[in-house]
């Protein structure tokens, strides 16, 4: 049997890390997949195209229980942590146990309430140490996100939807480099200009069939037939136009403390958190390390 005193809060962090493996990967094929389309809708008059966003594949609701999973798992991992403090401290009576929490709070008030009962186990030391860390909104947010999160994940599901960020790519053509082309040799390749990214202002939730981006291409880059209005394939236009590249974020849906935000990168922001926190509490109180 093990010796080390936050046994129970490594496990809970690791399972968070396993559970985020898991879902990244999960993402990560579900986008290899291309399970989106974009579609141009032209105006003949003004040359303007608008780009339109379109689900071929619904996203996995599955992904809210794991996202649920990983947030439960880090907020048990606090409760973990308190437990471990008045065990430390020679509190280990059942009743003790049973009602020891990590607190955080909604307001400072809030917090100050309950640090004196939800760590009434731990020595003064470990409750000025939770003091100074602030786990309330309007101080160290990170520890309010976690726990609202954990409290909407045992009423309802933690449904990710795509996406609240976006980013499109815009290739330029290269411009000539030179006004007179006549003594440049015909195995000269004139260099491509990088791709450059910018941040897409979409609507959040973006829903099928809405607007991500509009450009002007001008009249050259249209042609009008039987069927409408068209952007212009030739070889010539094409040399003028830009490419383009859409990529999309998989974001916590609308309501959900941190809705519109990608969901990996603040899983990772939050499991980060929550293992520096326990840290602290190992050097300074327990004398070791995670």
């Amino acid at each position: 049997m093990t010796t080390n005193p936050l046994f129970g809060v490594r496990v809970k962090i690791d399972r968070a890390k396993h559970h985020l493996g898991n879902l990244e990967t999960a993402i990560t094929r579900y986008h290899g997949a291309n399970p989106y389309a974009i579609t141009a809708d032209v105006d003949t008059e003004s040359g303007q195209v608008n780009y339109r966003f379109h689900y071929l594949q619904p996203i996995p609701c599955e992904w809210g229980g794991v996202v649920g999973e990983i947030v439960h798992a880090l907020r048990s991992s606090l409760d973990n942590l308190a437990t471990a403090l008045a065990v430390h401290n020679g509190r280990t009576s059942n009743t003790i146990i049973k009602n020891t929490y990590f607190p955080i709070g909604t307001t400072k008030e809030s917090f100050d309430r309950k640090l004196p009962c939800d760590l009434k186990g731990a020595s003064a030391t470990a409750r000025r140490l939770a003091e100074r860390m602030k786990p309330y909104k309007g101080g160290t947010d990170a520890f309010w996100i976690l726990h609202q999160l954990d409290i909407l994940d045992k009423h309802t599901a933690l449904i990710p939807v795509g996406t609240g960020r976006g980013r499109v790519g815009i290739k330029f053509p290269a411009p000539p480099m030179f006004p007179d082309e006549s003594d440049i040799p015909v195995s000269y390749v004139a260099p491509e200009l990088p791709m450059v990214h910018f941040d897409l202002a979409v609507p959040f939730p973006l829903k099928h069939g809405e607007v991500i981006f509009g450009m002007g291409l001008g009249g050259s880059a249209l042609k009008i037939g039987p069927e409408g209005a068209q952007i212009d394939t030739t070889e010539q236009t094409r040399k003028k136009k830009t490419d383009l590249q859409f990529t999309f974020e998989i974001a916590f849906g609308e309501g959900q403390i941190i809705d519109g935000e990608p969901v990996i990168p603040a899983l990772k922001q939050l499991i980060d958190f929550t293992e520096r926190v326990a840290d602290i509490f190992a050097r300074h109180i327990f004398k070791t390390v995670m």
